[in-house]
Parts: structure tokens; sequence; C-alpha cells
């Protein structure tokens, strides 16, 4: 049973070892037993009636209990011993070495009755006054008996074994015993000071639970020798120094600091140091962590000299808190600084064209600083631009210089700094990227809407990051500065705001419609314009107005007086006339000539009408007479196919011969897919003339 429990023992609690520092003493606690050594106190639980009863004895480390349970009972008593440890360190390892003795009898009549004895070691934490109804640090519950018996030899219990054993003159040191060794984990260590209590107790319990029967239990057990170690650190001396012996490289604005094992006389300390070359500072000490005044920190009051040996020295005045001398004093180290630095790079490394920018360099002690610039495509040993003069940033080792790169590509810079002895060193030559700024692109499709009057048409504004631009961008829609506006619309843009992301696109919608009150025919342009801060961007949007008539004044009899054409028709070059030779009604129109009746001159004439929309396929058809007196005969009937950005995207044409009398022409054209409009033009290219009447175009559907 020994070995069994001593394996649970160290399973529970023996595999957490803190490892102890140099320069420690141990201090040791002693309790026993029957030589004299005493335990603080001792507890009972529950009180005592007729069914159970315990008892404990300090001075001889001793504890006793039973339990009776009769017919369908439970009862259960426990006594224990509190031996109290006061620390001596904020941190030292604790360590409880204990020899325990222990006897039990049971009895049980009858059917379906248990006893049994147990035996604890509790570990309870106190901070600043023993309370064991305090929080448990920790809780080691340690079985050493569970017996369970139906009766015992001779049929009888013996109910004062303390007594009986006493009678036998049995030593408790011939008894079964338990060897404790148990080391207080660094987390039940953690948050006890120096001059706290730590109570630790040892426990037994008898168990009776009684069925058709009646049944008890009774345990005593005695405490040979306990013993309570703890390692205490009572030598102070230096651990470290910031800057490190021997170290080389130190950085002019450093500071020097020095770590002690346990808290010192900062006092004595500050007036133990010493550093030379002298330097004048001041003193500040860690009051949290690490644990107050186990840290010093020494600031100069100005930076170190440049490439400089200095001798740091803690004398032997210096004292710890209890007033001792530190073991490892006098403590000197050396250090050495670093050697002037040349300027630093040039920041930032990229810009934007275009904007104004702060160039950035470090030049420690430096007296002026300049900054050299070269532009794209000019070597660092070419021409350059500079230096400019950079200024001094208050309390930095820092210079600034504020420019503006309005070229775009790789410049190279360069610092140069000079100093108070009159030498100078420049800094590495830095490659700054100058990139296009942020911007983006804006389209609408399509360009010309043609509409009549109460129709709406959208066309699709898209947006465009380039050079990673991004945020929102308000859309704003207005007419079009200066271009004649003829007709009445209602319009809108959806959203008015867009937001594009590094790279991305972003799409609004603009809708429009003639008014029922607008003119029958007829052109605005209006403009969205796209607006972010100082950036903005624009496109304009034709719309024009036309009738759903395929082909007007066909026949020519509407005429205008000023200048005299047909109406509807336009006079692109050349003249013509109202002629009275007509194929039906009152007139015909005639190409060339000075009069009605004149045979004409060498001359081109070209008379044509926009016709909208264009239709996929429609059946163009005349009546024509003409001739030329003085040679060859040249006319024809163009139709002319025209997009939404107004380039001529294919024509037909239908030749007219010579004829004195009327005679007629037919012909069916097909719309390519991109056409929006046909312009159908009559065309004289020769001497003599030519009568056109009666024109038509039928078929569909429009495109």
């Amino acid at each position: 049973m020994t070995v069994l429990f001593l394996a649970l023992l160290i399973l529970t609690l023996g595999n957490h070892v803190s490892s102890v520092r140099a320069q420690v003493v141990p201090v040791t606690t002693k309790y026993g037993w029957p030589d004299g050594a005493e335990a603080s106190y001792g507890f009972v639980e529950p009180s005592l009636d007729n069914h159970h009863k315990a008892s404990y004895d300090p001075a001889s480390c001793s504890m006793y209990a039973y339990a009776v349970a009769p017919f369908w009972g439970y009862h259960w008593t426990r006594a224990g011993l509190v031996f109290q440890h006061k620390l001596h360190s904020d941190s030292g390892q604790v360590t409880v070495k204990a020899r325990v003795h222990f006897m039990w009898t049971t009895a049980s009549f009858g059917i379906a009755s248990k006893v049994r004895a147990s035996f604890y070691m509790y570990m309870l934490g106190s901070y600043n006054e023993l309370n064991l109804d305090s929080i448990p640090s920790i809780v080691i519950p340690i079985p050493i008996l569970d017996v369970i018996m139906s009766m015992i030899e001779g049929g009888r219990a013996m109910w004062e074994l303390w007594k009986y054993l006493q009678e036998k003159g049995q030593d408790p040191r011939s008894w079964p015993y338990v060897d404790l060794y148990i080391e207080i984990p660094d987390t039940v260590r953690t948050g006890f000071k120096k001059g706290n209590i730590v109570p630790m107790t040892i426990s037994i319990t008898a168990h009776a639970v009684a069925g058709l029967s009646m049944c008890a239990t009774e345990i005593v057990a005695l405490i040979e020798d306990a013993y309570v170690t703890e390692q205490v650190e009572l030598n102070t001396f230096i651990t470290g120094t910031d800057p490190e012996n021997t170290e080389s490289d130190v950085p002019v604005d450093s500071e020097v600091r020095v770590w002690f094992n346990r808290k010192v006389d900062t006092a004595s300390v500050e007036k133990a140091f010493q550093i030379t070359p002298k330097v004048v500072g001041a003193f500040s000490w860690d009051q949290w962590d690490p644990p107050a005044h186990t840290r010093m920190t020494f600031k100069p009051s100005a930076k170190l000299s440049f490439k400089t040996t200095y001798k740091a020295t803690i004398d032997k005045t210096a004292k710890d808190i209890d007033g001792l001398p530190l073991i490892n004093t006098p403590y000197s180290w050396e250090f050495t600084t670093a050697p002037i630095r040349p300027p630093s790079a040039v920041t930032p490394t990229t810009v934007q064209v275009g904007v104004k920018t702060t160039f950035v360099v470090e030049a420690p002690v430096a007296r002026y600083c300049g900054l050299t610039m070269w532009e794209p495509g000019v070597p660092p040993d070419g021409g350059h631009i500079g230096p400019l003069t950079m200024q001094p940033i208050i309390g930095t080792d820092k210079w600034q210089a504020t420019d503006t790169l309005n070229k775009i590509g790789d410049w190279h810079m360069q610092a140069i700094a000079w100093y108070v002895d009159g030498t100078s060193q420049k800094g590495p030559v830095t490659k700054v990227t100058v990139t296009p700024a942020p911007d983006f692109s804006m389209g609408a499709s399509p360009h010309l809407l043609l509409l009549i009057k109460g129709q709406r048409g959208t066309a699709t504004l898209t947006l465009q990051s380039i050079n990673n631009f991004e945020g929102t961008v308000s859309l704003i829609r207005y007419s079009v500065p200066g271009y004649p506006q003829q007709l009445s619309l209602t319009s809108q843009v959806s959203p008015t705001s867009v937001t594009l992301t590094k790279g991305g696109t972003a799409s609004a919608t603009y809708s429009v419609m003639i008014n029922p009150a607008s003119a029958d025919i007829g052109t605005s342009k209006e403009r969205i314009e796209a607006v972010y801060g100082s950036v903005s961007h624009y496109v304009d949007i034709t719309i024009e107005a036309y009738i759903s008539t395929v082909l007007r004044n066909r026949d020519f009899e509407e005429w205008l007086e000023v200048p005299l054409v047909p109406r509807y028709w336009t006079l692109q070059t050349g003249t013509v006339h109202m002629s009275r030779t007509a194929h039906s009604g009152r007139y015909s129109v005639k190409l060339g000539g000075a009069t009605d009746t004149e045979k004409g001159w060498n001359e081109r004439v070209e008379l044509f009408q926009i016709v909208k929309p264009a239709y996929q396929k429609l059946s163009l058809s005349f009546w024509a007479l003409g001739a030329n007196p003085w040679g060859s005969f040249g006319a024809r009937v163009e139709v002319l196919w025209f997009d939404v950005d107004r380039i001529q995207v294919g024509s037909s044409s239908i030749p007219i011969q010579e004829s004195s009398s009327w005679k007629y022409y037919e012909s069916t054209v097909t719309s390519p897919p991109t056409a929006v409009y046909w312009k159908i033009q009559i065309v004289k290219a020769s001497w003599g003339y030519i009568l056109i009447d009666d024109m038509q175009l039928a078929g569909g559907p429009p495109i």
C-alpha cells in the first residue's frame, strides 16, 4: 500500500520541480512527534454526537476519528492538524516533508454495509493572515485506506482503538507509515510574498454507511516528523548590463541599464555609479516589471560622443535592500559608441507625379544637409539638380526638403551632410520612382441617341480605375455649354455617384426622353461629368429627334423659297430648279442648268435627305429623265449608311441612264448592322441635266 500511495503522490505533485537559483541558503521549520515540536492548531468536523467522534492533539501531533452508522444511516467525521510556515522570500522554493503513522479498525453487522477510513493532505493559501475559509491554492486528497468488511475477529469493534493501543504498549512508530515529499508548484507559489503565512493541513476521515445492519470505522494517525524547507536568496549581485561589456557600435542616443537579482538601495547604487568620460544624466527605476528596484536606467542628458569608449563602474558602496554590500562589486564594463554615420537613404522611394512631397534623411550631428537630384534618364554622375537645402526636424536626427517632381520615371537622390569640423559625407544614391497620379477614364455607349418625341433612350457610362485610383466619384449632368440646344429634354443619371476600387470598374446609366412639346426634329447635347476632388472627366451624348416617316416630300411638291430647294432636302453642291415637267403632280426636281429649260453645263450637283433610323432592308424606287447634248451622261441615286459616330459604314448606288422620257428605277438595299441612319443622295456628275420625281422607300423594320 505504501508503494501505491507514493506512486500516486509523485504522479500528482512530483512532476513539477522549481529550479533553484544560485546563491541560496535553506531555511527550515521543523514540527515533530513526540519530542516537543508542535503543530499550530487543529480542527474537527462535524460536531461531536453519539454517532461520530473526533479529536486532535497538537502537542503529540496525533489525530483520532470514528463513525458509527445504525440501520440505513450514514455518518462521517474528520480531524486534522494544521502546520504554518512564514515565508522568508518572495520566490524561494518551498518543500514539505513528513512521515505519518496510522492504524485503523472496522466492524459491520448484517448486510449492505460499508466502512472506510481515509487520510488527506491539504495545502491552503492565505495572503496576510491565517484563514481556513480562503480559496485553496492547492488541494491534494491522498486516500490511505478504503476497506469494506462484514465483521472483524471476535465479532466486536474496538471503539477505543487509541486507548487499546496504549494499553498494549505499542510504539506508534512501528505502525504502517507514509513518507510525504511535496514541492509547492510555481502556480501556487506565485502571488505569495515574503512574510505571508502558508498553512498546510494533514487530516483523517472515518466513514460509516449502514444497510440492514450496524457498522463502524475508527482511525488514528500520528505525525513523527514534519519539515517545511524554503530556499532563500540571501546574496545580492549584478546580473547584467546594457550595453554589454565590450559591446561596439553602440548608438549615441543609448541609455545605460543595470539589472540586479534582488531589490537594492537605490540611493546607494546611484551614488556608486560612475562613467568615464564623464556623462551627465538622470536615474530611473522600474516600479513593476521586473520587480521594483531591480533595474536601474541612466539616461544621458545629451547624446554620447561618436566613436568613444566609455567605462562604467558600480563600486563597493552599493547596498541591497537589507543594507548589505553587493557580492560582485566593484563591477565594471566598457562599451564603444558608433562612428559618425553618413546620411541615410532618402525616403519615400515612391511618389506621385505633380504632388508636393517631403523627402527625409537621417544625418546625426550634421551642421547642414543638402539633397541632390537627377532626373529620369540622367545617370547619377551626370548633370544634377541642387543640392536643395534641407531643414532639420527639431528633436530628431532627421532633415527634410520639399519639392514637386513633374516627370514620370526613376529619379535618383543623394543627401550630403556637413559637420562642425569642416568635413562632409555623402549618403547612398537612392532611386525614387515617380508614378503617374491615380486617375480614371470615362466612356459612354452609345454617344448618339436617335429618338422620336415621347421616346426614352439610354446610354451606359463606364468608369475605369487607372494607376490604382480608388474613391467615390460624383456624376453631374448638364447641357453642353455653347451648343445650340434645339430639343426639350428630360434626363437623369443613376446612380449619381459610383465607387471605384484599385484597378476596378464601375458603371451608371444615363436616360433621356424628348418631351412631347419639343420640336419634331433637331439636335441637343448633354454632358455627364465625373468629379473626384480636382480630378474630372466628361463625355458628351448627342440626342437627335426625327419624324418616323421614312421619306419626306418624296414627290417634290413642297418647296422652300429661300433658298429654292425641295422641303426636307439639302443641297450640298451645285444648283437645282423646280421643274414643271413632272411625272405626276405639279413639280419635279431638276439638277443642272441655269433655268428650268436650259440643258445644263458641266457641274456636280448633290441633293440629299437623311432617313432615320436605318432600316434592315428597303425598296428604293423613283422616276427619272435626263440628257447630255455634249457627250456622255453621268447621274445616279446613292444610299450611304452611317454609324453612331457618323462614320460611313457602307453605300449602294443606282445608276441613271440618259433618256428623253420618264423611266422607272427600283432596287432593294440592305443596311449593315452598325448603321443608325441613311443618307439618300441624288448626284449629277457630268454635263447636262436630270429630273427626278416620285421617289419612294418601302420596307422595314428599323434596325
